[in-house]
């Protein structure tokens, strides 16, 4: 059966919580998205999907 997982990290030097999605595959396999800013650290704006798969 698959799971998804919420992850959250506030480690970074911006002190902003970021939040994952984890989907996990049945055999294991995980798959991580995130939402951050297109550009910059705005918190307004276009987004863009970030994902373990995407590079």
């Amino acid at each position: 059966m698959s799971s998804v997982t919420m992850r959250v990290d506030v480690a970074g030097s911006d002190g902003i919580p970021h939040t994952f999605l984890v989907i996990t595959q049945p055999d294991g396999h995980q798959t991580e998205y995130g939402q951050v800013p297109k550009e910059g650290l705005s918190l307004f704006g276009p987004r863009q999907r970030m994902g373990s798969h995407l590079g």
